[in-house]
């Protein structure tokens, strides 16, 4: 049965603590790993409550989205955030009129602008998404988390590892939520298939 599988990973890396403290492990190969220390980047983790405190995900705070991007893929982001319950995509960013147009006429409760800097600095706004052309998921992402938002940007999340990295230790910092669109880690064709090849079949 397909849909009884077990969650496939959805991470390379594994994060396990030992006598306080925090490390990465990387998987080489089955059976032998490489682990890496990152206590000098990543603090503590908060405990539960506070995490419920902090994310309108894990409460019955209302959601207010701001979505910056709307090109190729943007519109079906904006769809299926403005359709779930008790959550508002109050301003759509993009620097493309026509595509401000398109928002506006499809989306009329949503804001258009053409700057970002709008959605980064108003208070209400608790999440960002990012479907931008990927070489500004970095800045965009660490702006968004500098202005203390949760975000989900689309893959991929930066351009090296080493922007990735920085995006993880900011989010782990601040508390935040940062959340990668990878899709099919949850389709349960591509998990079955992955229980197939760990088979050997």
């Amino acid at each position: 049965n397909i849909g009884n599988l077990p969650a496939a990973p959805t991470a390379v890396y594994e994060t396990t603590r030992t006598s306080g403290t925090t490390q990465r492990s990387e998987a080489i190969s089955e059976g032998e790993t490489n682990s890496v220390s990152l206590a000098s980047v990543l603090p503590e983790l908060p405990e539960r409550s506070d995490v419920n405190d902090r994310c309108p995900l894990m409460n019955d705070a209302p959601i207010v989205l701001a979505q910056i991007g709307c090109g190729y893929w943007g519109p079906n982001l904006l769809r299926n955030f403005s359709s779930l319950p008790g959550t508002t995509v109050k301003y759509l960013v993009d620097t493309n009129a026509e595509r401000r147009a398109y928002v506006q006429r499809t989306f009329p409760s949503t804001t258009t602008a053409d700057d970002s800097a709008v959605a980064f600095g108003d208070p209400s706004v608790t999440s960002v998404i990012i479907a931008t052309p990927a070489g500004s998921h970095f800045e965009l992402a660490k702006r968004a988390l500098a202005a203390n938002k949760h975000v989900f940007v689309e893959k991929p999340l930066a351009m090296s590892t080493i922007e990735a990295d920085e995006l993880i230790a900011m989010a782990a910092e601040r508390h935040l939520t940062l959340m990668v669109g990878h899709t099919f880690i949850y389709n349960n064709a591509v998990r079955y298939m992955k229980k197939l090849l760990s088979e050997g079949q």
